[in-house]
């Protein structure tokens, strides 16, 4: 009895987890937010660009490795019609900023600080950094959770694929 109680209680867990997270396929869930230096961005406004949005924070080790691939990315790409919007969730603004230096990195693309934490729910993270494609229609097409070295292969590809449409 106590197996079968528990299997439900899983079964109805992977159920909810799997209807409420984005897939690709999916419209992405409109948001809006700040930047440190005050400037508001709306993914909205984004239509009609491949976007890649990339959760991350400061503490977490593979968000180090992952961030200056995707600047050379973005630095690479940045003429075409893509942007990519990192989300940054630290709780001070001083430890997003710390991150950057300690990489000797000045990213020239938008990230939007978000100590409260407010906008990875709507995209159902299940870790950091999650990076998410989104096509120039608004529709997620790629989802990516952690970060290893051949991903920098995979997101150029995926990027070429979503620009050429």
């Amino acid at each position: 009895m106590k197996n079968r109680f528990t299997f439900l209680i899983l079964f109805l867990l992977l159920t909810y987890i799997t209807l409420n997270a984005q897939n690709a396929g999916e419209k992405a869930p409109l948001f809006e937010g700040k930047t440190a230096e005050g400037e508001i961005i709306k993914l909205e406004s984004l239509r009609g660009k491949v976007v890649l949005i990339d959760f991350w924070a400061s503490w977490c080790i593979p968000c180090r490795k992952g961030m200056p691939v995707l600047n050379e990315l973005y630095e690479a790409n940045k003429t075409k019609d893509f942007v990519l919007l990192g989300i940054n969730v630290d709780t001070e603004v001083s430890k997003m900023k710390k991150f950057f230096s300690d990489l000797k990195i000045s990213p020239s693309f938008k990230t939007i600080f978000d100590p409260e934490g407010k906008i990875p729910p709507i995209y159902d993270l299940e870790g950091f950094p999650t990076s998410i494609f989104i096509d120039k229609s608004g529709v997620i097409r790629y989802r990516h959770t952690g970060f290893k070295e051949s991903d920098k292969i995979t997101y150029q590809k995926e990027l070429e694929t979503l620009l050429s449409e």
